[in-house]
């Protein structure tokens, strides 16, 4: 008998498929410039930051929800205009570099010049790498100005700097990386209780959101064993303690902490 193939033809067909999707999206991504809108993008119009109303908390809010929500993309009549966005620079970083290594590109000088643009988009200010949203936003607290460095654009970016250090073996991914372990650990307000604690979503609160406590946690756990740092390693154990502690006994989380 001859060998047994482990891909049967329908097994062929369907990862063909999922090539010609990955290359299309790829397509179109580029064609994009890179760029695109965010659900939560409704405060980058010009009228409604020219509203009488503007000032308003509330109306702020009420302008996210109702663009996130609706049936219809609003933005063009808004003028709300297609933006990289860091967070999103970071994924196509990651997807870039996997794609290489599955052989999908011919070569990798797309996902170098990508990480090179994520390098770029750091929120400036700031001693350590870091990373915001392309846009202000409302959360239900305050209202978050554009570019302002908050756990989960960072650790997006950061596992994507460590990533194309594993790739490539360049020193200059690891210490962006490395930068980025540290305003995780002093550029953030930090909960904390015996044992355990808690990173903020952005220097401007001090909210307990799990996941993007437990996003920090991970992250730092990537970078302990990338840097060998002790310190890492503990506020990574740390942060998962805080989140474990909160799990309720149906195995759910709530969202957060108190007001978030």
């Amino acid at each position: 008998m001859g060998k047994m193939s482990l891909v049967s033809p329908s097994n062929s067909d369907t990862l063909a498929d999922a090539r010609a999707a990955a290359l299309d999206l790829l397509e179109y991504c580029r064609t994009e410039g890179w760029a695109g809108y965010d659900p939560y993008d409704g405060l980058s119009s010009r009228l409604t930051g020219a509203s009488l109303f503007s000032r308003n908390w509330v109306f702020r809010l009420a302008v996210t929800q109702v663009l996130k929500r609706s049936p219809v993309n609003l933005r063009p009549l808004l003028g709300i205009p297609k933006e990289e966005n860091p967070k999103a620079c970071a994924l196509f970083c990651r997807s870039l570099i996997i794609l290489a290594g599955c052989g999908l590109l011919s070569d990798d000088a797309v996902a170098r010049e990508r990480l090179r643009r994520l390098l770029e988009l750091r929120s400036s200010g700031r001693k350590e790498y870091c990373w915001g949203y392309n846009f202000d936003w409302q959360s239900r607290r305050q209202l978050i100005p554009k570019f302002t460095p908050n756990v989960i654009c960072t650790t997006f970016a950061g596992n994507a700097l460590i990533d194309a250090h594993e790739k490539y073996g360049k020193s200059e991914y690891a210490d962006a990386a490395a930068s980025a372990g540290e305003f995780l650990t002093q550029g953030l307000n930090l909960t904390h209780e015996e044992g355990a604690l808690c990173f903020s979503y952005s220097p401007l609160d001090h909210a307990q959101v799990h996941n993007a406590n437990l996003l920090a946690a991970a992250f730092l756990g990537r970078l302990a064993k990338l840097t060998g740092s002790e310190q890492y390693l503990e506020a990574a154990a740390k942060a998962v303690r805080f989140s474990l502690k909160r799990q309720s006994d149906d195995g759910s989380w709530p969202y957060g902490e108190g007001e978030t």
